[in-house]
């Protein structure tokens, strides 16, 4: 059996707009056209990767559009999270546009949270915190409002403010996530082309194949369509982007564990902010650990793994240890050039240690294989 494990460089191999730095000017661009939009109804801009599209999705009278289009707008438009990456982008221009970037810029800001505010003695000690960790703006400036937006008495405390705050962001962010499940699957979706990579169509996928997949998007079907995978053999690991999901997102957008020891069972305040928190309670989609074996008593069909657009970064390091480890499986990892390669190589030494890596690949028939993949998409 063959099972494609893919992150966001597979998409972007195809060439769709998955960054979140994409997904933010897309953002930007909605909010603008919006207004231009409300103030003159046969309006009409030049500029922008998205205009042609927006213009498109504005000069729709249909009820789904106008639908879409005020729920992105609402959940948008004044988003803490969106403010915030906005001006750190502005600010900090070396933050990096991967996904593992954006999420470790939520654990910095929710990390120094939960382990400080609950510090502070009063209002002005939590306002103090922020400007001495270099918050941005965007949260100084909710944090004020909050503060002001209620008549706190005398018995009022530090930890009423924090739960105040606790519940905006986390709103915020299913917001953020509501709108990137629009943004793949009406805009991404609608840029898709049948564009070949040589390195998949090589790997002759059939249906009882299986994709392992830690991207929102199901691109390998959408493109791929005469090496179809069944549905039930496609594993998203965060979750599916589906543009009318019912109220039933199970997109997960989170951070790692922040907390050591007994805090993380005993300090529960942030724990909506958190990946394995979002898994179980979105029940996102375990079923692929039982293709892969952790002893040689168990079943052992050899399980043939190709990785294409993924980092090996230790975000996912519970998952990847499974599959990498596993007593049936033999991975190939495809890396996008050689630095990338260097980068996978130093992610999975920190994962599965530098003895595990040495000897499953430096041996007859190496377990562990690292390949350059091939640059032309057809």
């Amino acid at each position: 059996m063959k099972v494609l494990m893919i992150g966001n460089g597979f998409d972007l191999a195809h060439g769709l707009e998955t960054k979140y730095t994409d997904f933010l000017k897309f953002v930007e661009q909605f909010n603008r056209v919006y207004d231009i939009n409300e103030r003159d109804s046969d309006f009409y801009l030049r500029s922008g990767n998205f205009m042609q599209f927006l213009v498109s999705l504005f000069r729709d009278n249909s009820i789904e559009s106008r639908h879409i289009i005020k729920e992105f707008r609402q959940i948008t438009l004044e988003n803490i999270w969106v403010n915030h990456f906005n001006e750190v982008l502005d600010v900090k221009k070396n933050i990096g546009e991967n996904w593992i970037d954006f999420e470790k810029e939520i654990e910095r800001v929710i990390g120094w949270m939960e382990k400080s505010i609950s510090t502070c003695k009063s209002f002005m000690d939590i306002v103090n915190l922020y400007e001495r960790e270099h918050v941005t703006v965007a949260f100084l400036t909710d944090l004020n409002i909050e503060i002001e937006k209620f008549e706190f008495t005398k018995s009022s405390n530090t930890e009423e403010l924090e739960k105040r705050l606790i519940k905006k962001y986390l709103n915020d962010l299913d917001n953020l996530i509501r709108a990137l499940e629009i943004y793949f699957t009406l805009y991404v979706y609608s840029q898709i082309r049948e564009n070949f990579n040589d390195d998949i169509i090589s790997l002759k996928l059939g249906e009882n194949d299986a994709i392992i997949s830690f991207n929102y998007t199901d691109t390998y079907n959408k493109i791929y369509k005469n090496n179809l995978i069944a549905p039930e053999n496609i594993h998203f690991i965060h979750g599916n982007a589906v543009l009318h999901n019912n109220g039933n997102n199970n997109m997960v957008v989170g951070i790692d564990e922040t907390l050591e020891g007994d805090e993380i069972n005993k300090n529960l305040k942030y724990v909506g902010f958190k990946k394995y928190f979002q898994r179980i309670v979105k029940d996102v989609d375990a079923s692929y650990t039982n293709l892969f074996k952790l002893s040689e008593d168990e079943y052992n069909e050899k399980i043939e793994v190709f990785v294409f657009g993924h980092s090996l970064d230790k975000t996912d390091s519970d998952i990847i240890r499974r599959i990498f480890t596993a007593k049936n499986s033999i991975v190939t990892v495809f890396s996008h050039d050689h630095d990338a390669q260097k980068q996978q190589v130093a992610n999975l030494i920190s994962i599965i240690g530098k003895d595990e890596l040495l000897n499953s690949t430096y041996r007859s028939e190496p377990k562990i294989r690292f390949r350059i993949q091939k640059k032309e998409v057809n």
